[in-house]
């Protein structure tokens, strides 16, 4: 989970999309299917979703997951630029998932994202969301 990639949107054709971008989403969720998989009668999902795994380094490994997700923008980026209909995803948004352990001789810690990224995000009409997580509470 450390850096995914989310497309979402009621009336985006996912598939459609995954076919015009060559890119093969790693998960779909469609309207309507239950939010959790074993709660079947429970909260349905709103939106249709597609979801790329854009970078499996660990929670640890903050300039991995950027570097990851820049090789993919380099790669992917205008495909993605030129096939994502603007007017149907709700929201699009590039999730990290960092470790919020800060060093004992720091007292702060500071993910520093490039200039290359926040252009491809805002190409994208991208949100950028840092999920911070308690790396001891990870390990166990």
């Amino acid at each position: 989970m450390p850096c995914n990639l989310y497309i979402c949107g009621k009336d985006l054709d996912v598939h459609r999309f995954a076919n015009a971008t060559s890119l093969q989403p790693d998960k779909i969720r469609l309207t309507g299917e239950p939010r959790r998989p074993h709660s079947p009668n429970g909260e349905k999902f709103p939106y249709n979703l597609a979801m790329y795994h854009i970078s499996k380094a660990d929670f640890e490994e903050h300039k991995q997951q950027i570097q990851d997700a820049l090789a993919f923008f380099r790669r992917h980026g205008q495909a993605l630029a030129d096939n994502l209909p603007h007017e149907s995803p709700e929201f699009v948004y590039l999730d990290f998932g960092m470790d919020n352990q800060v060093e004992q001789t720091k007292i702060t810690k500071t993910f520093i994202f490039p200039a290359e990224l926040a252009l491809w995000l805002g190409i994208l009409h991208c949100d950028l969301w840092v999920a911070l997580y308690d790396g001891e509470r990870i390990a166990e």
